[in-house]
């Protein structure tokens, strides 16, 4: 997926294309963030937002807001985290994308991040609160869920979650069956 993201900024760059450039560049820091727990991407994403405010397209916004949450997850910055988790909902909102793949990504992402921050009341809130209609968010969401039981102490909930899962032949593809090995191993 790096390699496509690298060519996608290549192509924006080279085409003045610069809501597709910031988008990218946004991509790559949440890669570079991820990539490196935490120690890298606050220059990609510093590029990203001053490219996207140059172009009256506000998609951009939305994955520079997940990138910077999930950089602020892995420092530890919950209330910024929330803050970006946030201010990228709204931009879904804005869009009409409430119900999207987007969506259900900040959601995911947001919700695991409230598990890190030891908040599992407030991570099963997101995943409880609104659907996840796409499988991968489903996958992810019920992988989170899962270990937001384990950490309120639900154990017999955290079960019936991966029971669910297991049910769920897109929970042992790609990402989704690396969160749900992750909840497997803490369950």
């Amino acid at each position: 997926a790096l390699e496509y993201v690298l060519r996608g900024i290549a192509l924006a760059e080279r085409t003045g294309d610069l809501a597709a450039y910031a988008q990218g560049l946004a991509m790559l820091a949440g890669y570079l963030a991820a990539g490196t727990l935490g120690r890298f991407g606050d220059r990609a994403l510093a590029r990203a937002d001053q490219l996207s405010q140059m172009t009256p397209t506000i998609y951009p916004q939305m994955v520079i807001h997940g990138s910077r949450g999930i950089l602020c997850t892995l420092r530890g910055d919950w209330i910024r985290m929330r803050t970006c988790r946030e201010a990228g909902e709204r931009v879904a909102a804005q869009l009409g994308l409430e119900r999207s793949w987007e969506a259900s990504f900040l959601r995911t992402h947001g919700a695991l991040g409230e598990i890190f921050a030891c908040n599992p009341e407030r991570a099963l809130e997101m995943l409880e609160g609104t659907p996840n209609d796409d499988l991968f968010g489903r996958a992810l969401a019920g992988s989170h869920r899962g270990r937001a039981y384990i950490l309120a102490g639900a154990l017999d909930d955290a079960r019936a979650q991966l029971r669910a899962l297991e049910a769920d032949p897109v929970s042992t593809i790609g990402v989704a069956a690396v969160y749900r090995g992750i909840f497997e191993a803490e369950l």
